[in-house]
């Protein structure tokens, strides 16, 4: 099924658009239904139909049906001698009965204005009388956090659905809810951690999906909605439908605004707000923000979005102010405000973020979906929404990061802090229980040894027996998963990670990775990072994710800062393998940078998986390719441009996100016929061949290996340490030179290539007292050290003799 939709910025003429549309195929000689949130908005279009001498129309809602629902399935079962355009709201056409089999819906066309709500979420604390439910439905025995629900009794549900069953206690709790549960348009899960069994279990979640179905066998769907591609339906839905961009010679697309220079957004803390931060120390914070907010606006007009929990008492500070109301989609009454202060609160509860993540959206995707939706929504009925006012505008929210968000969609916008303390507020910013750990390193250390381990004794993955080589000391046992995809963790300087990234198949993985490329971030550095390594503590280690903490690696991941290589002549090169590339965050038109994940058909050890990143390199040199740097001497080589010191397993890969020129995204997945995951055995197979022809042996090790040399990484990291307090020492001062070239030497003799020395050197600099001047030398060091005195050193001279 195809739905197209239109995205534009709001205020931009959207409702206009698509009411102008359905006149032209009203034309035509077919049928248009309109679907709108509100009644107020169906009114507003009403207006405009006749204000366009348009007067074949019938209008559905409460307005003007006693049955909006029964008279809405009379008319999509006639086909009306004169075209008609169908006014409706959202709601009526959802709670519409399956009409699947009805032909004429194919004489309708659907337009959808705004977003349509495509979740419902019931949650009940019952008493006693919970038992009740467990002679209606049924919870399947599954593995996943959430769980599909079953119907035992259709028969009991419906006659509390008709409201027929004359019990007030089932009719007021579950007439909602069984009419999901009813309707084949909606999948309805229950969550399982709490409601394993209904009779023991009185706080039970119930959560139902829309299905796209719902708009099958209708002439065309066309949805209209600011910023679609942010929304929950199009998340949901993207791998069910296909979304196509509406034209732009047919809508007249706006997609930025053009007034984002006369824009200042204001924001206080710097974490994202909630309802706990807001309401803490009887309101403190929040009483704060509204003070400082007052103190800038004075006495102008204000439109102001507060939780309806929030008293007008609370808001003294605003001289001139006007709520607004909590559903504000198409309102143009407030055009004449030029300042608005969004401090509502609309996180979803901790329950609905775990469901969505089940379902394959974030917590960062999901803010953008519906919290930072409704701001947008929100701050967009004042004269921001005209894109021709010449006013100076003031936007006012509680947090950094809506902030950011809105600038991404205002460009030219600045963000400015309001004036006050709000960093002299720890109170007001640490939530929770008093911890009973002293230090951090306390609670780190207690979570390894009570979690981590854990987690793998009592089989909180599938173990699998598989022919992983690599031990990995876990109480001796050989551990590896098929379902465990990789880790992240929030930055490369973590010391626990965030959470396993745990799916049934590799499509899964690649679904979650394609939601991820979604997400919009403000820095490259607020991103999480993704590792392909399984890693686990051993007691003789000190480290937490060196190449000796790895249990085993599923998949590769490669990463590209710009070459002559592209994704298609990868995807040439390697025409049998499935694969994933996607931007990166800085990638650009001029300078396209990427990352590829290829997918293995097993786990592998360590050694394993750096043999195959170093088949993948040697397939590209002898394919023409060159490495990622430019020699001055070869001016007209082809570079790869790939990170040759991101081989190693125990590498860290940003996760996909949206590059900051939103013109360079991309996500492009290569499974096309004949390409398959990559072999391991196959590969290894075809290695151990070539070198056996070469009279070289291949000796495995738990260690990386550049060009099929171990690296001794304890010695690399010596050689770190021992320049970086030498940098810090004031009795070396003056030795910078000979210092980094020592450094330099170190690390060829931990066995590092020519690339990764360069980029260590690199990484190195910013520690030394002239960081520009050490840049410098870098090129001249490198060259050093890969000189034929090396090659002589490898052959039988000592370290020693071998000198500056």
């Amino acid at each position: 099924m195809k739905i197209t939709y239109l995205s534009s910025i709001a205020g931009s003429g959207k409702t206009q658009k698509i009411i102008k549309r359905a006149i032209d195929i009203q034309k035509t000689g077919d049928n248009v239904i309109l679907l709108f949130p509100s009644l107020e908005l169906i009114i507003q279009c009403k207006i405009l139909l006749e204000g366009l001498g348009i007067t074949h129309y019938r209008e559905i809602s409460s307005n003007t049906c006693r049955q909006p629902v029964l008279d809405f399935c009379n008319l999509l079962q006639s086909i009306p001698f004169d075209p008609i355009i169908i006014l409706a709201t959202h709601q009526s056409f959802l709670r519409l009965p399956n009409i699947a089999g009805i032909a004429t819906k194919k004489h309708f066309h659907i337009m959808v204005d705004e977003e349509v709500s495509i979740l419902e979420s019931f949650e009940y604390n019952l008493p006693d009388s919970h038992v009740l439910l467990s002679g209606l439905i049924e919870i399947p025995n599954s593995k996943n956090d959430f769980k599909l629900v079953n119907i035992i009794n259709p028969t009991k549900l419906r006659t509390i659905s008709e409201k027929k069953n004359n019990d007030d206690i089932m009719e007021s709790n579950f007439h909602s809810l069984s009419k999901h549960l009813l309707s084949s348009y909606w999948d309805t899960y229950i969550n399982s951690y709490s409601n394993t069994n209904l009779k023991t279990h009185f706080y039970i979640n119930f959560y139902s999906v829309l299905n796209p179905s719902i708009f099958s066998g209708y002439a065309s769907v066309t949805m209209s909605c600011a910023m679609f591609r942010d929304t929950t339906i199009f998340r949901l839905w993207r791998d069910k439908v296909e979304f196509v961009s509406a034209s732009s010679s047919d809508f007249d697309i706006i997609e930025t605004h053009s007034n984002g220079d006369k824009i200042s957004i204001y924001y206080a803390i710097t974490d994202s707000w909630s309802k706990t931060l807001r309401d803490r120390d009887d309101r403190q914070l929040f009483k704060s923000i509204v003070s400082a907010v007052g103190s800038i606006v004075g006495s102008n007009d204000l439109l102001v979005g507060v939780n309806k929990d929030i008293d007008d008492n609370e808001l003294v500070a605003f001289e001139n102010h006007i709520r607004l109301p909590n559903t504000s989609h198409g309102l143009n009454t407030y055009l004449s405000y030029h300042n608005v202060a969004f401090l509502s609160a609309r996180n979803p509860t901790p329950s609905y973020f775990k469901f969505m993540l089940f379902m394959g959206i974030d917590s960062e995707a999901l803010r953008i979906a519906m919290p930072y939706q409704q701001a947008y929504q929100a701050i967009m009925r004042c004269s921001v929404r005209d894109q021709n006012s010449t006013h100076l505008k003031r936007i006012f929210v509680p947090d950094l990061p809506l902030a950011r968000y809105l600038q991404t969609k205002m460009p030219g916008a600045t963000i400015e802090r309001l004036p006050g303390n709000w960093d002299d507020l720890p109170k007001l910013m640490a939530g929770g229980r008093r911890s009973v750990h002293e230090t951090n390193a306390d609670k780190v250390a207690t979570h390894r040894s009570n979690k981590e381990l854990q987690y793998l004794i009592n089989s909180h993955y599938n173990l699998i027996n598989s022919r992983c080589n690599e031990i990995s000391y876990i109480y001796g046992e050989n551990v590896t998963t098929g379902q465990f995809y990789g880790t992240e963790w929030p930055s490369k300087y973590s010391r626990t990670k965030k959470k396993d990234f745990i799916f049934d198949n590799v499509d899964d993985f690649i679904s979650m990775l394609r939601c991820s490329a979604e997400k919009i971030i403000p820095y490259k550095e607020h991103n999480s990072l993704i590792s392909m390594s399984y890693f686990v503590q051993k007691p003789h280690l000190t480290k937490i994710r060196g190449v000796e903490n790895i249990a085993f690696v599923n998949g590769i991941m490669l990463d590209n800062d710009g070459g002559d290589l592209t994704p298609h002549e990868f995807s040439i090169l390697f025409n049998n393998l499935h694969f994933v590339a996607f931007n990166s965050y800085n990638s650009k038109i001029e300078l396209t940078k990427f990352r590829i994940y290829i997918p293995t058909n097993r786990p592998m050890s360590s050694f394993e998986s750096a043999i195959m990143n170093t088949a993948i390199f040697e397939k590209l040199i002898k394919s023409g390719y060159s490495s990622n740097m430019r020699d001055s001497r070869w001016p007209h080589e082809k570079l790869h441009g790939f990170d040759l010191s991101k081989r190693t397993p125990s590498s860290l890969f940003y996760m996909p996100c949206k590059a900051a020129d939103p013109n360079c995204s991309f996500f492009t997945e290569y499974n096309g016929a004949g390409r398959a995951s990559l072999d391991v055995d196959a590969w290894l197979s075809e290695v151990h061949n070539i070198y056996e022809q070469q009279g070289i042996s291949i000796v495995e090790s738990t260690l990386p290996i550049a060009t099929l040399e171990a690296v001794d990484l304890e010695r690399v990291e010596r050689a770190r340490m021992s320049w970086r307090k030498s940098q810090a020492s004031e009795s070396d001062k003056g030795n910078g030179n000979a210092e980094f070239f020592t450094l330099a030497k170190e690390l060829r003799f931990a066995g590092l290539a020519k690339d990764q020395i360069s980029s260590e050197l690199s990484s190195e600099a910013i520690f030394a007292r002239s960081p520009a001047k050490r840049k410098r030398e870098i090129k001249q060091l490198v060259g050093k050290v890969m000189s034929s005195k090396f090659v002589q050193y490898r052959t039988g001279l000592t370290e020693q003799s071998w000198v500056h």
